[in-house]
């Protein structure tokens, strides 16, 4: 291990690209294209530490993210804390929502 770590290059031990690895964002890329059509720039790709990072990132972007109830509360719980909009126990608050943009 030592000798391995001794190798790499000083790049290897920090943080990365927040959006993750490149070569990852790539492979998704061409996995997009080759299996679902869907062309997609790798450098408009995301990866996400899982489920509860992704709406939390998505509460911080979009600010207007709506769960039904039935949802998991942990999943609400952080798409609020990322600045989304919040439910109660009867479901969304629709007088939170901001009002629609006219086409």
């Amino acid at each position: 291990m030592r000798r391995v770590l001794q190798s790499l290059p000083a790049g290897s031990f920090d943080y990365g690209d927040p959006a993750g690895p490149a070569v990852l964002r790539e492979a998704l890329a061409r996995y997009l294209a080759r299996s679902r059509g869907v062309l997609a720039d790798p450098d408009r790709i995301l990866v996400c530490g899982g489920y509860s990072h992704a709406i939390s990132v998505l509460g911080h972007l979009f600010h207007e993210i709506a769960f039904e109830d039935p949802s998991l509360p942990e999943f609400r719980d952080g798409a609020a804390k990322g600045g989304a909009v919040a439910v109660d126990e009867r479901g969304i608050r629709v007088s939170e929502l901001d009002s629609p943009v006219p086409s």
